[in-house]
């Protein structure tokens, strides 16, 4: 009996062993992936990152473009992959089949054999219903989709591909009336497109992909309840029917579940292509917040719970993996602070991917890389601070300055603070240059760590170079080269100089002060082309502002006012830099013609003054096309005021007759309307008193008269107003027209002189190859008659010693 129940137990422990082994081979989080973003000035090398993923157990991930390092890296491992199609591709691969099969065949089949990537899903673009793109990419995303599983399937090879389209959750709602996840349905304007994408996936047993951000919805409504943005915190949940929400994430899901069930799709697989929450950038992203959300996500993730409306496990990946520093802006400062690393690979929090209630520490990025420990700050000493504003703006426009926001990181900074980090992080963009740490003296580098509590200073790592380098940037590390081959020029003259000792003093000195004329000439020059740069660089941003508000066509929401004003300050700038660049061309000119300098510094000042004109007809041709696009919006107000202002007049006067249909026409209509027949005796003079309305109606009519007075002249003012408006717009793009031809003119003219300069050229060269044919010949006429000469020599030899031997 003994030895049975000692067997049992036996066999007991050994399958309790057998299961714990088999858990431990499965990975950790199997149904938990990462996305992995490259928009970063700064990159880590991708075999660095790939380590570090298997490092931290995480066999899921999710690309949004192909990348060639990234797939190498990724080359034998078990990771699987989501690689995607970027929204600018949609068009030419949903015209182009070929384009389709082109893309599949160089970016997914070479990769399908034994030791090659694990490639499971393609997806085509990313959001492109998403509502701020204003239908861009509607008509492009389902042929897109249809050409690359075509692709797909006709790829030849081994491996089976399924392409998704990841979709943002602004594809689904719930009404006002009655917003619980039961009623979820497909926005209206794109039902019909989004259906059709559905069975597609269906028929193709590929997943429905979507991106669901509960940050979001707290971001952009001060009365949504924090708590339910995350999964440990509202007590009392919600209900809808038999279901009880706890948590927003759940609640959207379940919004999509519902719409697609509606659709006739509920059996169809659901993927969560991003989720996540930021840790700076906005008041409500911090550390703690975005620790406790996606704590609490993978938790709810790997127990397989499910939601509410369908149990069972779900397949999400976790935006995002690094922060990404060249990101834009325009939804928040959050968009470059998702990553649950740092741009370094470093953990921002403590995070357990396996679910089990630990605080387990992610592994690092091993053996990164760093540029050297120093910084760019405030020059302490600086005491002209009225440029500093503006070296502020620059430096952020160019850089990354979101921590300094309203409810970020570095908010508590002063101003001082603010301008130093501004300035170090525009130095660490761009590689710790030196001249990058300047801002017209107001900047120095300093060894000392100038980083705060809760605001560090970073210093950025050692590989990849800044993708900021714009024409601003580029155009200062032009005027660095040309002023480095000026330096060269004059130490070589000077080399020179020093060699001739036979030169009179008189003429060194004459040599020594026509150098410093030289070096000061340039000086000048760099500086006017720097600060005409930087001036361009400004109005482009203000021209940017003036575009979004020209934009506007409602005639409730015309900012007349702003637009008139900024207006007339791009338009000073736009003159103020043609004349300046005008000013500009013929110093360029008189330092070409004094002939004291190399024919490389002419080249390259010719080179800048022609990229500055340029730039600056760009910007004067944008202004243009943005007015002409004001003054057709204003006609087009013009004449939807004079179509309701005719048909207003063919039926009254009074302006305000279509607004109220129920007022009296006249008082003598009203005077003599009859009662209605069932109006009789008593109750008919109580219910409608004629005379009484006649009364009253005298009043009513002179206060309609006195108020249509007052509104006539209000009328004529604001058309006298838009009329002016119009004239200024239309005189404006006319001044433009000439600033336009002139800098036309100019530019052509300069395209004349570099022909000339290229004829003169080739006559100099024709020149010297026939003084170098001259010089040649003369030296054949003297080596023959060097030869002659010899010959000469020796017959008088000869000669002299006859004489010697036989006449003496």
């Amino acid at each position: 009996m003994a030895s049975k129940e000692t067997t049992m137990l036996d066999c007991q422990f050994l399958l309790v062993f057998l299961f714990l082994a088999l858990m431990a081979m499965v990975p950790f989080g199997a149904s938990l992936g990462v996305n992995w973003g490259t928009m970063a000035t700064h990159q880590l090398p991708p075999s660095k990152v790939v380590k570090m993923l298997r490092d931290n157990g995480i066999h899921k991930l999710k690309l949004f473009e192909y990348n060639e390092g990234i797939m190498t890296a990724l080359t034998g491992t078990d990771i699987e992959v989501m690689v995607g199609i970027p929204n600018n591709m949609l068009k030419d691969i949903s015209e182009n089949p070929s384009a389709a099969a082109s893309w599949v065949y160089n970016n997914v089949n070479g990769y399908c054999y034994d030791g090659g990537v694990n490639i499971k899903y393609v997806a085509v673009g990313n959001e492109p219903f998403l509502q701020t793109y204003n239908n861009t990419y509607l008509q492009y995303t389902l042929p897109a989709l249809r050409n690359i599983q075509n692709a797909l399937d006709e790829s030849g090879v081994k491996c089976r591909y399924k392409a998704t389209v990841p979709f943002n959750a602004d594809i689904y709602y719930s009404p006002e009336s009655n917003p619980v996840p039961s009623t979820g349905d497909f926005r209206p304007e794109v039902k019909e497109l989004a259906i059709e994408i559905i069975q597609f996936l269906y028929l193709h047993d590929a997943p429905f992909t979507v991106n669901i951000y509960p940050f979001l919805s707290l971001y952009g409504n001060d009365y949504f309840p924090v708590e339910f943005a995350f999964f440990d915190g509202l007590s009392r949940p919600l209900r809808d029917g038999d279901n009880f929400y706890k948590n927003a994430f759940d609640a959207n899901l379940d919004t999509l579940y519902y719409a697609l069930g509606k659709a006739g799709f509920s059996e169809i697989e659901v993927i969560v292509g991003e989720v996540g929450w930021p840790t700076d950038g906005d008041k409500n992203a911090n550390i703690q917040y975005a620790k406790r959300f996606n704590q609490g996500l993978i938790r709810h993730i790997l127990s397989g719970v499910g939601t509410p409306a369908r149990k069972g496990e779900i397949e999400v990946y976790l935006f995002s993996l690094l922060d990404e520093n060249a990101k834009s802006i325009e939804p928040g400062g959050f968009e470059r602070h998702w990553g649950i690393f740092e741009f370094d690979g470093k953990p921002k929090y403590e995070l357990d991917l396996t679910g089990n209630e630990v605080n387990r520490g992610l592994a690092a990025v091993e053996d990164v890389k760093y540029q050297l420990k120093r910084w760019c700050i405030l020059d302490p000493e600086a005491t002209d601070l009225e440029e500093l504003p503006k070296s502020i703006d620059y430096a952020c426009s160019l850089s990354d300055c979101t921590a300094l926001g309203y409810g970020s990181s570095c908010n508590h900074l002063t101003v001082e603070g603010n301008a130093s980090y501004a300035f170090n992080m525009y130095y660490q963009v761009n590689n710790q240059n030196d001249w990058d740490c300047d801002f017209s003296g107001l900047a120095i580098v300093t060894d000392d760590n100038p980083s705060e509590e809760g605001c560090p200073f970073p210093v950025m790592i050692a590989y990849g170079s800044s993708i900021l380098l714009h024409g601003g940037h580029l155009l200062d590390v032009f005027l660095r080269i040309i002023e480095f081959l000026s330096v060269a020029e004059r130490l070589k003259k000077s080399y020179s100089s020093a060699n001739n000792a036979a030169l009179s003093n008189n003429s060194v000195s004459s040599k020594a002060e026509d150098r410093r004329s030289v070096v000061a000439i340039q000086s000048e020059f760099n500086k006017r082309a720097s600060k005409i740069g930087f001036g361009i660089h400004q109005t482009s941003q203000k021209l940017a502002k003036l575009a979004k508000l020209a934009k506007r066509t409602s005639v409730f929401d015309d900012p007349t006012a702003e637009i008139q004003e900024l207006t007339a300050v791009i338009k000073q700038d736009i003159t103020a830099l043609n004349s300046a660049v005008v000013d500009l061309q013929l110093l360029c000119n008189s330092q070409n013609e004094s002939g004291n300098i190399s024919s490389d510094t002419t080249t390259h000042s010719t080179t800048v003054v022609d990229n500055l004109k340029n730039r600056l007809m760009s910007a004067t041709k944008e202004f243009k096309e943005v007015l002409t696009m004001r003054t057709e919006n204003m006609k087009v107000h013009e004449n939807r005021r004079q179509l309701f202002s005719s048909t207003a007049s063919k039926d009254s006067t009074n302006p305000f007759i279509r607004q109220r249909p129920l007022v009296s026409r006249s008082a003598s209509t009203t005077s003599t309307t009859s009662p209605p027949p069932w109006a009789n005796g008593s109750t008919s003079s109580q219910l409608f008193p004629g005379k009484q309305a006649d009364g009253e109606s005298q009043p009513l009519l002179q206060q309609q008269q006195q108020h249509q007075q007052q509104l006539v002249p209000l009328q004529d003012s604001y058309m006298q107003s838009r009329a002016e408006a119009l004239h200024n717009v239309e005189s404006t793009i006319h001044e433009l027209s000439s600033i336009f031809t002139q800098l036309a003119t100019m530019v052509s003219q300069q395209g004349e002189l570099a022909i000339r300069i290229d004829e003169n050229m080739d006559e100099s060269l024709a020149n010297v190859e026939g003084a170098q044919s001259q010089l040649v010949r003369y030296l054949n006429s003297i080596s023959s008659n060097r030869w002659l000469m010899i010959k000469i020599f020796f017959i008088l030899i000869v000669f002299l010693m006859f004489f010697l031997f036989f006449v003496a």
